[in-house]
């Protein structure tokens, strides 16, 4: 979501049920016509389901031992309404609970609750529309991030909190309409959708840097009305595949940060309106240029529009800085394969793309230049398949950003760090040992440095881009037997990384396993899964961060942290009917 009040881009997805997700499709790059906003590094779109193959009710309890404690709940159920063939409809609804007291000192009393109802009507044999609604709220209380020396010095452990009145609250409602057309040479698609968001946030990341009397903590809001429309028209013929689209979204958000203490108001540091919309259209074009040879060419028009009014009055300390402007961008898109045979491919692709700004600092910039961040992109990498039963994949990457646009959530500013280059290498391998195991693995390799200008030259000093990954891997081994049990080990790595522009402060990197194991029937499924199987210490977000303890006098830059999950064992047990 942009011009977040937690931060540019933040990424919601709480009501997202897995249980109705038909198929996740992930791309890579700034290569595709049809993304815009954020489809730097990637994006990923998630595909539900139109029907319930079974009606089903789940239950999983989790438990920490080292903790001697129930550490969360989950209870989720799924109904497929009796089909209406004399009216050509199908429908299901899905629902889900849960509770979390989580593994930390202070119970986190997280709760959630989630209900997805999908609705479709068939037209004809050609068309159809779909009615997707969803709506979901949740409350927690957080331990918030820790400081290195406050657990080195034996004032909290790893699952402690320096102020224990951390939390919040957020909730949002979904609906989605869409019509498809499809016969054998063409399809059009179009889709409407209506979203209302709140976000209610209260953080405490410096503790006593700013006011040694009663504490920095914030609270951070965002509420919210999204509208979009998203349409297609697909041509298809022998040897050609042309494809025109685009779309609209307006997001209508009032922001607000004020400075609390125990969640009780003190004073307003930002509150603001911002009205931001954005219009863009593409073409591409996917055409077989020799019976080996396919490309893809395409180009996107993005236009932004915003509209900023600031809601605290001017005065001799503050400015207030209501103000509109507007962003454009053309974006060309180049996707190349080169098929030796049906099992070697050759690929090239390459794009330009963006990542926007917060609407509070566009409307700042009193510059003539009205373009969107720039990134560019481009990958070359080869797939094959030398055994029916194995497959390799590997890229060279680059990707280049004409601002690294930092969202500062502490004062609800944006900072230019300037410019950016990341280069990478990523490999990864599928395997079928045998017809019931199955091995998978991925190894990313990374370095990304700052620049002192758009395809320049690094910074002489200060050029690592902070909590940027250098190494990455994941993988495990997969067991599906004929008998009905199947279950995986799985495992992620991240290596140490800068977590600063100077390379002083590290943040640790990690090893972490997962174990499951099901007994599935047609009508039941029981099983459990093991989180962190080997119970090792991790940080799940770190941070550089300047602090003050209640007892210190002078300010400390270090790490400041979340612990991740220690081992924890959950019993799952499905009913199917």
């Amino acid at each position: 979501m942009p011009t977040h009040g937690h931060g540019q881009g933040y990424l919601d997805l709480h009501f997202l049920l897995p249980e109705v997700v038909k198929n996740v499709e992930v791309y890579k790059g700034t290569y595709f016509a049809e993304l815009g906003d954020f489809a730097t590094a990637g994006a990923i779109k998630f595909k539900t389901v139109d029907r319930l193959e079974k009606n089903f009710v789940e239950v999983a309890v989790g438990s920490v031992p080292s903790k001697r404690s129930f550490a969360n709940s989950r209870v989720v159920a799924g109904y497929q309404l009796p089909f209406l063939p004399q009216n050509k409809i199908s429908s299901y609804i899905a629902s889900e609970y849960i509770y979390s007291p989580s593994y930390f000192d202070i119970s986190q009393n997280f709760k959630r609750f989630n209900l997805t109802s999908k609705t479709i009507f068939e037209l004809n044999e050609k068309s159809n529309l779909k009615l997707l609604l969803t709506h979901f709220n949740s409350s927690w209380d957080a331990s918030g991030q820790v400081p290195e020396r406050g657990v080195e010095s034996g004032l909290i452990n790893r699952f402690g909190s320096i102020d224990n009145t951390e939390g919040g609250q957020t909730e949002r409602q979904n609906m989605s309409l869409s019509y498809a057309y499809l016969n054998q040479n063409q399809s059009f698609e179009s889709q409407f959708y209506v979203s209302k968001y709140k976000f209610n946030l209260y953080s405490n990341f410096t503790f006593f840097k700013d006011d040694s009397i009663n504490g920095d903590q914030i609270n951070q809001q965002d509420d919210r009305w999204i509208y979009g429309f998203n349409t297609k028209y697909v041509l298809n013929s022998d040897k050609n595949k042309l494809t025109l689209g685009g779309g609209f979204r307006f997001d209508d958000v009032e922001n607000k940060l004020d400075h609390t203490l125990a969640r009780n108001y003190l004073n307003g540091i930002s509150h603001a309106h911002a009205r931001e919309a954005a219009t863009n259209v593409y073409v591409k074009d996917e055409y077989e240029i020799l019976p080996k040879l396919t490309a893809e060419l395409g180009v996107r028009f993005n236009y932004y529009n915003f509209d900023v009014q600031d809601l605290i009055a001017s005065d001799s300390i503050y400015e207030n800085y209501s103000n509109k402007n507007y962003q454009t961008q053309l974006a060309p898109k180049f996707n190349l394969t080169y098929s030796f045979s049906k099992d070697y491919k050759l690929f090239l692709n390459a794009g330009k793309g963006f990542h926007s700004n917060d609407a509070r600092a566009v409307v700042q910039d009193k510059s003539t230049n009205h373009q969107l961040p720039t990134a560019w992109g481009g990958e070359i990498g080869l797939q094959i398949r030398p055994l029916s039963n194995l497959m390799f994949s590997a890229a060279f990457w680059g990707l280049e950003l004409e601002n690294e646009l930092v969202f500062v959530g502490d004062d609800g500013t944006t900072e230019n760090n300037g410019a950016s280059r990341r280069i990478g290498i990523d490999l990864g391998v599928r395997a079928s040992l045998k017809d019931w195991l199955f091995f998978d693995a991925d190894l990313n390799l990374a370095k990304g440095r700052l620049l002192l200008q758009s395809f320049g030259e690094a910074m002489p000093n200060n050029y690592h881009i902070a909590l940027a990954p250098t190494l990455t891997s994941t993988g495990g081994l997969t067991v599906r037997l004929p008998c009905g049990i199947e279950g995986s080990f799985r495992y992620r790595h991240i290596s140490d990384r800068p977590a600063n522009e100077d390379n002083s402060t590290i943040a640790l990197g990690y090893t972490v396993a997962d174990l499951s194991c099901f007994y599935k029937k047609s009508n039941y499924r029981v099983g459990f899964n093991i989180e962190n199987l080997f119970n090792v210490k991790w940080n799940e977000a770190q941070f550089d961060t300047e602090s003050r303890l209640k007892n210190e006098t002078e300010t400390v830059k270090e790490l400041h942290f979340t612990p991740g999950t220690p081992f924890m064992a959950k019993a799952i047990f499905s009913v199917y009917f």
